[in-house]
């Protein structure tokens, strides 16, 4: 983090974004930019440990299944929205010997999915499976 401009500058943008929505969300949006530089500082270190986390996952899950899972099984994280800075991290985007290791020995082992669940119009019975409203959930069937 402190030796990659580019990482340290994309972890600050994403940790800004979450706070600027969470501050939206509280009523405390309107944030100086000094103050906002000052909560980045602190608030950073929870994306640099998000990331920690997926990158040990597949380790992680061994350890929660008592061996049963080993290291060297496929393990597959899911996120709930794209995460720019892991996935840059994961194809080995930034310029950092580290990354590339880690990434390396991740390679063999390690699924990333992205699970948005947002509502669709339904517009075909044929491609989706509605719920009968005319903008509600719905999911594909084929």
């Amino acid at each position: 983090y402190q030796q990659d401009d580019v990482f340290r500058g994309d972890c600050n943008a994403t940790t800004a974004e979450v706070l600027r929505s969470q501050g939206r969300s509280r009523g405390w949006d309107n944030k100086s930019s000094v103050e906002l530089a000052a909560a980045i500082e602190i608030a950073v270190n929870y994306v640099l440990m998000e990331l920690a986390e997926a990158v040990a996952f597949g380790d992680i899950a061994s350890l929660l299944t008592n061996g049963d899972h080993a290291p060297d099984t496929p393990a597959v994280m899911v996120y709930h929205r794209r995460w720019p800075v892991l996935e840059k991290f994961l194809n080995c985007e930034y310029e950092n010997e580290i990354c590339k290791q880690l990434v390396k020995k991740l390679a063999f082992n390690f699924g990333f999915l992205i699970f948005e669940a947002r509502p669709v119009k339904c517009s075909s019975p044929e491609e989706f499976a509605c719920d009968g409203s005319e903008e509600g959930t719905a999911k594909v069937t084929n």
